[in-house]
């Protein structure tokens, strides 16, 4: 039997990503022999895939756009591909309690809803997924980051990504002066080296880019 894996990719971007380096995870453990990326259309990331990756042969897109709207109502949450329904497969989330991914050691379609956590595979597992086999950016997102770290003289490997979560999940984050001591920590060590900070708050921003001039990158 042909196992196919449909990874649902829905959310923000953060997400998206996760649930993606998940898919591979699960692809080789539980040898799945064809993946598929469900890109949905939504709210909090608007597009298609082509749009912001590019494509590999490790997988297949499956476009909510392209589909009559909207599918959650025929397969509750799920899209699949074509000639496949709900039948064919059984809905996995990783993080339930107790978890089900174990139901992919047997000979079944699956379909990995978005996860707020990693499945078990480890930091170093994750670091290799996403090094060796998540997609590169498509050409129109390369050309807009290139044009970003020229701009603001960014080296690829030498310069530390920094996201602050504000206005959502609120009160679960650390505060401005957890960031602002990671900083200055990091600078006492290396005077040089530069931060890209994106928040969905522009006062945090602001505030640690007047703090460190010289070093904060901002939109």
């Amino acid at each position: 039997m042909e196992k196919i894996l449909v990874i649902d990719c829905g959310g923000g971007a953060g997400n998206r990503l996760q649930n993606m380096v998940n898919g591979f995870y699960f692809k080789e453990k539980y040898g799945y022999s064809k993946m598929y990326f469900a890109w949905r259309d939504q709210w909090s990331f608007t597009g298609r895939y082509e749009d912001f990756f590019e494509k590999t042969s490790e997988f297949e897109v499956i476009e909510e756009l392209d589909r009559d709207y909207p599918p959650s109502i025929w397969h509750s949450g799920n899209i699949f591909p074509e000639g496949y329904t709900q039948q064919n497969f059984t809905t996995i989330i990783p993080t339930n309690e107790p978890c089900m991914v174990h139901l992919m050691e047997q000979d079944i379609n699956a379909v990995i809803k978005e996860s707020d956590i990693f499945p078990p595979m480890g930091g170093q597992k994750a670091l290799e997924i996403i090094k060796n086999k998540m997609p590169g950016p498509s050409d129109k997102v390369s050309k807009i980051v290139n044009e970003f770290m020229n701009d603001n003289g960014l080296q690829v490997d030498n310069f530390i990504g920094v996201h602050v979560r504000r206005t959502d999940k609120l009160g679960h984050g650390p505060n401005d002066n957890y960031y602002k001591d990671q900083i200055s920590k990091i600078l006492t060590k290396s005077p040089d080296v530069k931060f890209f900070v994106c928040s969905d708050d522009p006062l945090i921003e602001e505030s640690l880019f007047s703090q460190f001039p010289n070093n904060i990158v901002k939109r």
